[in-house]
């Protein structure tokens, strides 16, 4: 019977056998796509958004991680139709694409990408209601010429 892996190695490795696809796993830069593709995005993102404070980082990382799966789910859409279209017997590329297994994963890849946009949408907007806020707030500094004047 077994416990399953001991080594750190192992650990690592078994970590990685659910991986299918990637939409749902905890890396968010999968071993067959480019980090410095995603730092170059990471950098726009902060460059255009310039987050500050805790939760303008957390909206502006979660919009982030939405924007590169919904890239990712683009890409195995296409291998999806791709595939199905290499079937010999096939009629029409897009009735093999979406009829049988290939069609099965090409609802969840649509089902994904409905969530990782609600996500995305959800987070840009929250992320511009915080910034909004912070520049409408008046200064929490004290103007000099502003202030408390005795009555007496």
């Amino acid at each position: 019977m077994s416990t399953g892996p001991k080594t750190v190695v192992g650990k690592a490795k078994v970590a990685e056998n659910a991986i299918t696809h990637g939409m749902l796993c905890k890396r968010l830069v999968l071993d067959d796509e480019s980090q410095e593709e995603f730092e170059a995005v990471k950098q726009e993102f902060y460059e255009q958004f310039k987050p500050e404070g805790f939760l303008e980082v957390l909206f502006c990382e979660r919009a982030l991680s939405a924007i590169w799966r919904l890239t990712r789910i683009s890409k195995i859409e296409a291998l999806i139709i791709a595939d199905a279209g290499t079937s010999p017997f096939r009629e029409s590329r897009l009735s093999d694409a979406f009829g049988g297994y290939a069609g099965q994963q090409l609802g969840l890849m649509s089902r994904y990408e409905i969530t990782l946009e609600k996500m995305l949408f959800k987070s840009l907007s929250e992320l511009r209601s915080l910034q909004y806020s912070r520049m409408s707030l008046p200064s929490l500094k004290s103007d000099p010429e502003i202030g408390f004047v005795s009555q007496f």
